[in-house]
């Protein structure tokens, strides 16, 4: 795909990365939307574009469900359902001057279950002990009985049939855990059972054998070594390009769903942060600089053919309007202080951190007679709610039924003639642009 001659263009390509029930989905949707119907009331500038459109991403990803997702939330009043794979659009803004630059922005919506991969260095007995230090987990006793039936099983499995055996109850273990809301899974490609129980993805029955749990001399290293680099190489490879070739990322973090989940949810949250440091420790290069400098600035060609040098992360507390209006400005110092991986990796690179807070889609409205209330809708009828109160720090360990967030109606234009409400998103998408 070729760029107009003489080429003036500003490209992002903007990557959202967030476990499930995190919002990154709903975000694009309204971030996009927005953009679509005005923006320069958006992105607060004065540019009156010639045209401004969506249109699909020239790359190898499947459409994002941008209409869908606005229309379900709508007329439904339905969330969107989890992401599964990769899914891209391309915002368009072309500029009256010749010599002003046009503005362009591919969205990926990444699936953040996927960033479980990366844990580990690479290598199978570097994720396997990832995996070990998260599970078996004393706040989740369901996982301690599936990780010690497993490694029974794996003590005794010695033939082709057993070692499959094991690796299908630690594939049951992982399932049974994303089913409770845990965020770890890996392999990721387990997440879609839950949707279809029969589906599988090739090269995805392997376990960990950790240092405590088995030597390489045990019959099963060998099997499970050789399916995790085949894995590796058909999934988790390219996902890591993708990350690393991108412009920005948004790291989207639900604090409600975390706190209603339990401790064993805010260790998966932090690990996840975790593997994502770690992936940015190593993925800024030399030829990534010279490649994306000289392909951009120096060629004809559509800018996404060439890699991207991440200058930010964006690290953004979800839903903040269901929140008590007292206590949203205490969500942006909750995820500071589980931040430290993302400080480690991107330090390394000069990759700027950003932090806010924002609702993409807003589904209350604050109370003007009881300030902690807010109102919303629920199933169509209007309700009043009392969030639960945040805490001021993460605790040690808190009971999970103290923070119990009921789901909401999104309010979203039925007509589609106006964006959704939001807060703060135009702020963090300025700060993407800006960087």
């Amino acid at each position: 795909m070729w760029s107009h001659l003489p080429k003036v263009s500003s490209y992002r390509r903007i990557v959202a990365v967030g476990p499930r029930h995190s919002g990154k989905s709903v975000m694009l949707a309204s971030i996009l939307d927005h953009l679509r119907k005005d923006p320069d009331r958006f992105l607060g500038t004065d540019e009156r574009w010639v045209s401004h459109r969506i249109e699909e991403y020239p790359g190898e990803f499947p459409g994002f469900p941008l209409d869908r997702i606005l229309r379900e939330a709508s007329e439904d009043a339905l969330w969107p359902d989890i992401t599964l794979s990769p899914a891209a659009i391309r915002f368009r803004a072309e500029h009256p001057k010749l010599w002003k630059r046009d503005l362009v922005l591919d969205f990926v919506d990444f699936p953040g279950e996927n960033v479980a991969d990366f844990l580990g260095d690479g290598s199978f007995r570097g994720w396997s002990n990832s995996i070990a230090s998260l599970f078996p987990d004393s706040l989740d006793p369901l996982s301690e009985e599936g990780i010690k039936e497993y490694r029974e099983l794996l003590s005794r499995a010695d033939t082709a049939a057993q070692i499959d055996d094991a690796a299908s109850l630690y594939s049951n273990t992982m399932v049974e855990a994303t089913r409770r809301g845990r965020y770890l899974t890996s392999p990721a490609s387990l997440c879609s059972r839950i949707f279809n129980p029969g589906g599988r993805t090739p090269w995805e029955d392997f376990a960990p054998i950790p240092d405590l749990w088995g030597s390489e001399d045990a019959p099963a290293f060998s099997t499970f070594e050789e399916r995790f680099q085949n894995y590796r190489k058909e999934k988790i490879l390219p996902l890591e390009r993708l990350l690393a070739e991108a412009d920005a990322l948004i790291l989207p973090i639900d604090i409600g769903w975390i706190l209603s989940g339990g401790p064993p949810l805010l260790r998966d949250q932090h690990a996840l942060l975790s593997a994502v440091g770690g992936l940015l420790s190593r993925i800024d290069t030399l030829w990534n600089r010279i490649s994306s400098f000289l392909g951009r600035s120096m060629t004809p060609i559509d800018d996404s053919k060439f890699p991207g040098r991440l200058r930010s992360v964006v690290l953004c507390a979800t839903k903040i309007d269901q929140f008590r209006p007292s206590d949203r400005s205490l969500l942006e110092d909750l995820v500071r202080k589980i931040a430290e991986p993302i400080f480690r990796g991107a330090g390394l690179h000069s990759i700027q951190v950003l932090f806010t807070a924002c609702s993409a889609i807003r589904s209350t409205t604050d109370n003007p007679d009881r300030p902690d209330y807010v109102n919303a809708y629920r199933n169509g009828e209007p309700i009043e709610v009392l969030p639960p109160k945040l805490p001021e720090e993460w605790p040690e360990n808190w009971n999970p039924a103290d923070f119990r967030f009921p789901r909401l109606d999104p309010r979203v234009s039925r007509h589609g003639l106006h964006p959704p409400a939001q807060i703060h998103l135009d702020r963090m998408l300025r700060s993407i642009i800006g960087s």
